[in-house]
This record gives C-alpha cells, sequence and structure tokens, in this order.
C-alpha cells in the first residue's frame, strides 16, 4: 500500500467517527425515550443540533487550516469531539445535552473539512483522486451503519451510559492515530498570515449557493430518514435489534453507491442524468416507507434506498 493509501485510511477512519457519533441518537433513540425520558421532539432537536453549527463552523474552520495548518485544526476538530462526547455522556439534564452535542458537532464539522482538504493534497493531479475521494466521502453512511449495528446491542447488554460514552472513545483513538500517522505531501501549503483574497463573482456565488442548497436538502432527507426509520419500523412491531440492522442496510449500500454514482457521472453521456434518477428513486422510496408497515423493513426496501 503506498504512502498516500495509508494516510486515506486515517483520514477515513477519523472522518467514520463523525458518522458514527452522529447516529449514537437515532441509534439509541428507543432507550432515551425509556430511560432518558426524552420526547420524540428532544431527539430531534439533540439529533439536528450535531449538525446545527454547519456553515460557522465550516467557515471558521477553514480560518483556522489556513493559519494554524489543516493537521492542528483537524486534531482540535477531533478534540472537540471526545469533549463533547464525554460531557454528553455525564450530562444530567436536556440542556447540557444539547450545548455538549453542539460542541461535539462544530468539532465534526471542522474536522470534515479539514479532512478533505488533506485528502485532496494528497491525491492532486493522480488519476485516483476520483476514487479516494469517494473512499472519504463512504465513510459518513459506513459510520452511521456501524453504530446501528453496534451501539443498540451495547446498550440491552451494558446500558446506556456505556453505549453513550463509546463514540467518544472511538474519536479519541482516532487523534492518536492521525496524529501518528498523518504527514504533510511534499509541497503542500502551509499554514499562512492573513491575507486579502478574491472573493467569487456573482454569478459563481449562485452556482454555488445553488449547488449547496441542493446538497443540504438532500443530505436533510437521508438524515431524517436514517434517523427516524427505527423508530416507524418498531412501531410496526419490530424488534429493536432487527430495526437497527435492517436501517443499518441504507449506509452499507450508499458505500458502494457513492463510488458508484460518480462512476456512472464520469461515464455517463448526461452527466446529471445519474442524480436526478437517484433523487427520484429516493423521493419515492421515502414516500413509500409509512404506507409499508413492517415490509418496510425488508433488505430490498433498504438496501434499495441505500
Amino acid at each position: 500500500m503506498s504512502e498516500a493509501w495509508k494516510i486515506l485510511a486515517a483520514l477515513t477512519l477519523a472522518r467514520m467517527c463523525m458518522g458514527f457519533q452522529f447516529q449514537a441518537v437515532p441509534a439509541l433513540a428507543s432507550h432515551l425515550t425509556t430511560a432518558g425520558g426524552m420526547s420524540f421532539a428532544a431527539l430531534g432537536t439533540l439529533t439536528g443540533a450535531y449538525l446545527l453549527p454547519g456553515v460557522a463552523a465550516a467557515l471558521g474552520s477553514g480560518w483556522l487550516g489556513q493559519r494554524l495548518g489543516d493537521i492542528r485544526t483537524a486534531l482540535w476538530g477531533l478534540g472537540l469531539m471526545v469533549a463533547g462526547g464525554v460531557g454528553g455522556w455525564l450530562a444530567n439534564d436536556f440542556t447540557a445535552a444539547v450545548i455538549w452535542r453542539l460542541l461535539a458537532g462544530c468539532g465534526a464539522v471542522g474536522l470534515n473539512v479539514m479532512l478533505n482538504k488533506m485528502a485532496a493534497d494528497w491525491f492532486q493531479d493522480r488519476d485516483d483522486l476520483p476514487t479516494a475521494m469517494g473512499v472519504l466521502v463512504s465513510s459518513w453512511p459506513a459510520g452511521i451503519a456501524i453504530a446501528m449495528l453496534v451501539l443498540p446491542p451495547l446498550a440491552l447488554s451494558a446500558g446506556l451510559g456505556a453505549a453513550l460514552v463509546v463514540p467518544a472513545v472511538l474519536c479519541a483513538a482516532a487523534l492518536v492515530m492521525l496524529a501518528a500517522v498523518w504527514r504533510a505531501p511534499q509541497g503542500a501549503a502551509g499554514p499562512r498570515a492573513a491575507q486579502a483574497s478574491g472573493w467569487p463573482t456573482a454569478r459563481e456565488l449562485v452556482l454555488i449557493l445553488i449547488a449547496g442548497s441542493i446538497w443540504g436538502v438532500y443530505n436533510m432527507a437521508l438524515i431524517a430518514s436514517i434517523a427516524w426509520t427505527p423508530g416507524l419500523l418498531q412501531s410496526h412491531g419490530m424488534g429493536e435489534i432487527n430495526a437497527s440492522v435492517a436501517v443499518s442496510l441504507i449506509g452499507w449500500a450508499a458505500i458502494v453507491s457513492v463510488a458508484a454514482g460518480g462512476w456512472l457521472a464520469a461515464h455517463s453521456r448526461w452527466r446529471d442524468l445519474p442524480a436526478l434518477a437517484c433523487f427520484a428513486l429516493s423521493a419515492a422510496g421515502l414516500a413509500a416507507l409509512p404506507a409499508l408497515g413492517i415490509s418496510a423493513g425488508s433488505a430490498a426496501m433498504m438496501l434499495g434506498l441505500g
């Protein structure tokens, strides 16, 4: 394995922790509503708080990355994820849990910006850049799928507290691993002092906002479906573990479909067609979920959504 791919493996594992930590709340929803006494509205708030920092955290991490360096900023992001995870585990009221969740989310969003930049630095001007970025992007659904498989059984066997602290432990392990493995590629730009830079033109800004809106709305639908489908299946009589395993299939399928979508877009005469077809299929599948009852948790349905 080349050094670039070893670095990518460390970056991918670090990013996988994001998906795992995000999905911890939906994966443990039934335990949080019973043992934790949370309402579904509170669960939704706690779930969404993780990505609420969004734009501010992303812009802030980009600014810090230019001045502190990408690896320092990434490690700070992981450190905030560890602190937020431990704080959420120890929190004894809902307000504190939301605050710690917001802190972890700030770290996760900042980490995400830096990991993409760090991977691009290692694979720029290489033919395997699309493949490398596909691997990195697939770590998000992989982390979600692993959380759905690991956390519910752990909560049943060891208790809610043990399951809640696991994401922080994984983030701490990723921090140590990334600090030990990372080195900048030859010729990569280091931290620099603040300097004036051009602002996007009006046309560029409009195009950025359109692309960002599409990406944001799509992710909102994906996150909502993964977060609430386990509870939907349980309401139709499916057991907690079976529901979690079923929904994890969405994440496992997404790992493959991310790479396949990139390949289709690159080899299609109409590059937008694969995305439009996937949007249409996803919309049809999500609309059908509430009407299908327990059969919505079939492997075919979950894999199809993924």
